[in-house]
């Protein structure tokens, strides 16, 4: 099972923000530094901190584990090693830990829903063996 998440057609008004938040760096970085090299560095900074919103995030469920990838950024977790998952509005955590602790947003992986919340839960009870 495949699909991909635009986190910007929900607000697209958003993509402008970011691409002016984008702009502002750089030319922040220009008029400091005085420098186009620290202009892209400005602008690049703030476009890849917000990466996950503008590109598509693309997810995956298979008979070996789930992933996510945003970019050049790929989370990945075999079915194994799901210990506990947790749902939300907006997605379900497959997470490696038993019980909820500080390491919990570093660890896992999080599918974001598209619409297909009820194929995304039967695909991980399938898999994982257990009921979410």
């Amino acid at each position: 099972m495949k699909w991909d998440v635009k986190l910007w057609e929900k607000h697209p008004k958003r993509l402008y923000a970011i691409l002016a938040a984008c702009l502002g760096a750089g030319c922040v970085g220009y008029v400091v530094f005085g420098k186009v090299l620290f202009s892209i560095i400005g602008f690049a900074v703030i476009a890849t901190a917000t990466a996950e919103f503008w590109i598509p995030q693309k997810f995956k469920i298979d008979d070996s584990g789930a992933s996510s990838r945003n970019g050049f950024a790929v989370t990945s977790i075999s079915w194994s090693d799901v210990k506990r998952v947790t749902e939300d509005d907006d997605g379900v955590k497959l997470s490696p830990l038993e019980k909820d602790s500080a390491l919990s947003p570093f660890r896992g992986v999080y599918l974001r829903y598209c619409s297909n919340r009820q194929e995304v839960i039967r695909a991980i009870e399938e898999r994982w063996g257990q009921v979410v």
